[in-house]
């Protein structure tokens, strides 16, 4: 098997333990300590999407693929989180962007991973989501 395979395994199985680690959290932590975690809070901006780096792209395809295998359904939120754990493990910054929308009489919420202003994960083209609340979190470096 290539080096290349191993390493996309060996982050699929990565982002499994760190979704079901955010699956819990988001489920039993408080939200103001789950922010801590996250990163600070700042006002949310008009973000344009810029290239994503190939660090992040990988992490972001990790964090889908993992998704689909697990026995149980993920929500935006662990996602996000799982991905923007596995953007700082690698040293790079990731902001958690939580978003409204409101679509035939009903008020959607949203949240997705974006990297210096590129979706990471979970930014959906088919409803235009305000930006409400952004967590920034630098990288390690």
């Amino acid at each position: 098997m290539s080096r290349r395979r191993l390493a996309h395994r060996a982050a699929v199985v990565e982002a499994a333990v760190l979704l079901t680690v955010a699956k819990v959290a988001v489920a039993v932590v408080p939200f103001r300590l789950l922010r801590r975690v996250l990163g600070q809070h700042s006002p949310a901006g008009d973000e344009t999407f810029g290239p994503l780096p190939p660090a992040a792209w990988r992490c972001g395809r990790a964090v889908e693929a993992a998704a689909r295998r697990l026995p149980f359904a993920t929500a935006c939120l662990p996602r996000a989180i799982a991905g923007q754990l596995m953007l700082r493990r690698r040293g790079l910054a990731g902001t958690v962007v939580f978003g409204l929308a409101r679509q035939d009489g009903a008020l959607l919420n949203h949240a997705w991973l974006e990297h210096e202003g590129a979706a990471v994960l979970g930014h959906q083209h088919d409803v235009a989501y305000a930006r409400t609340v952004e967590l920034r979190a630098g990288g390690l470096r």
